[in-house]
């Protein structure tokens, strides 16, 4: 039977990104990345040492790392593929979650007067 050569260059390609995605996965692992049932689970840090977060610059900067942080952990918005959009979406939702529970918590010690973390830094993933 003879193959097209449409359907030789896919063949081709998918062969070639399963390599790569082999080659690049124990990289990308290491950098906050794991994977459990087929799913891909990113986290960052995010600093606030810095900052005095018992006032309201110092609380806002830190919403801006957050969202920032969110950003990095779920990669570039997708553009066409409905899927991806979606998926986009779930992560930002998931990260952002995470990054305010820790930054609610984080903000209330301050207001207390708590002794924060020595490293002031939070973690934030989907």
């Amino acid at each position: 039977m003879r193959v097209s050569a449409p359907a030789k260059l896919a063949r081709r390609f998918a062969a070639s990104a399963i390599v790569a995605s082999l080659a690049i996965a124990p990289m990308a692992a290491q950098a906050g990345q794991h994977y459990d049932n087929n799913r891909v689970y990113r986290s960052t840090t995010v600093s606030y040492g810095d900052l005095n977060l018992n006032s309201e610059a110092g609380q806002q900067t830190l919403e801006r790392r957050v969202k920032s942080a969110a950003r990095k952990v779920c990669g570039p918005r997708p553009r066409l593929n409905l899927s991806e959009r979606m998926d986009y979406g779930r992560c930002m939702d998931e990260a952002l979650d995470s990054g305010e529970q820790a930054m609610i918590q984080i903000i209330a010690a301050a207001d207390k007067g708590e002794k924060l973390a020595a490293n002031g830094l939070l973690t934030i993933g989907n």
